[in-house]
């Protein structure tokens, strides 16, 4: 069993978002999401002085609970090792970084295109009945099936 499951079991954890989701937007009329919070922190970066707002902590407090889990579990390590396109590209750096690099950057227009990245649409606007937020799901979902056949199924890059 891994530490967060010990710590605080998936039941419990979809609990707590979900009623963190639902209070956000009861309270900000804003929903919860990683890209959010990322625009939130360089809103934030680009003008100090307006103060902080609650994306900004809640984007830190994503990166400081990942570093603090990582420390508690003694797995934190920095590694271009990714096993199943490196089993396709035979460890190649250079082609690994490009294809890294062009899936970050699709998964960034991606999010900015369906107005939220897949945490607030799976999460919140999915939770509003919003078809908007039922189709960019659907399609991220759908999207990581057919990526993740092509680099550990039968599909080949």
């Amino acid at each position: 069993m891994s530490f967060i499951a010990r710590v605080c079991p998936w039941p419990l954890a979809g609990l707590l978002v979900g009623l963190v989701a639902v209070g956000l937007q009861w309270v900000d009329n804003l929903p919860l999401g990683a890209t959010g919070a990322a625009g939130g922190f360089l809103e934030w970066a680009r003008r100090p002085a307006a103060g902080a707002g609650w994306r900004t902590f809640f984007f830190v407090g994503m990166l400081l609970g990942g570093c603090l889990y990582a420390l508690l579990t003694h797995s934190f390590r920095i590694s271009w090792a990714y096993p199943g396109l490196d089993a396709r590209l035979g460890g190649a750096l250079a082609p690994k970084a490009a294809l890294l690099l062009a899936g970050g950057l699709l998964i960034g227009f991606g999010a900015r295109w369906a107005g939220g990245c897949t945490s607030g649409h799976g999460i919140c606007g999915i939770g509003r009945l919003q078809a908007g937020s039922l189709l960019a799901t659907t399609t991220f979902v759908v999207a990581a099936v057919v990526v993740a056949h092509l680099v550990w199924g039968t599909g080949g890059l």
